[in-house]
């Protein structure tokens, strides 16, 4: 089979597991991969899906060993870093979570999510001083990360710092009134009295 014939038979294969894999359908994401990869075994954004699809069903040593086999082949693939390290702090481990982000960031510097997932493992880490400044680096490269903001109001909250929290969960509201962070976010106003 030449490129272009194995092209044809493996990309909307693979699409229909991006789509799965997005609307959060894991198991038959992983069916779809899984088949593509069948077909053609060096994909390496085929087998980085494969790996979320397992993390996300928290089958954490499945993920760790095909994000491990990418970086492998691939020591500079950004994506495979990041979610290795997303994949270790789920399964609780935290300090190579950290490495791992800390390297996916030396890949890309500027990469939101890798930062705002080091917030999270600061403030894991009871270092909420940390967890603050990276939520602030992450919203200041994305403003658009509900995430980030979200994860901003919450550290403010455990820093006794109820001011700032009450400003980024109406920020949270305000950018997303129909986000999945909503119901969360008015729970804490009401909370902190707002």
């Amino acid at each position: 089979m030449d490129n272009k014939e194995l092209e044809k038979k493996i990309v909307p294969i693979a699409e229909e597991g991006v789509i799965l894999l997005e609307k959060g359908d894991y198991e038959k994401a992983v069916k779809k991969f899984e088949e593509v990869l069948e077909i053609e075994a060096k994909l390496p954004y085929v087998k980085v899906n494969l790996g979320i699809c397992y993390m996300n069903l928290k089958k954490y040593d499945l993920a760790e060993k095909i994000f491990k086999e990418v970086i492998e082949k691939l020591p500079d693939e950004f994506t495979a870093h990041y979610h290795l390290g997303l994949n270790y702090y789920y399964s609780h481990k935290h300090e190579e979570a950290l490495k791992e982000c800390q390297r996916a960031l030396e890949i890309r510097p500027n990469s939101h999510m890798a930062i705002n997932t080091l917030g999270v493992i600061a403030g894991y880490r009871g270092d909420i001083e940390e967890e603050i400044k990276c939520y602030k680096k992450a919203i200041e490269l994305n403003p658009d990360s509900i995430e980030a903001y979200i994860n901003l109001a919450y550290a403010y909250e455990k820093d006794f710092n109820d001011e700032e929290a009450i400003k980024y969960f109406k920020k949270v509201i305000e950018m997303d009134p129909d986000g999945k962070y909503v119901d969360e976010a008015r729970d804490m106003l009401k909370d902190l009295g707002a």
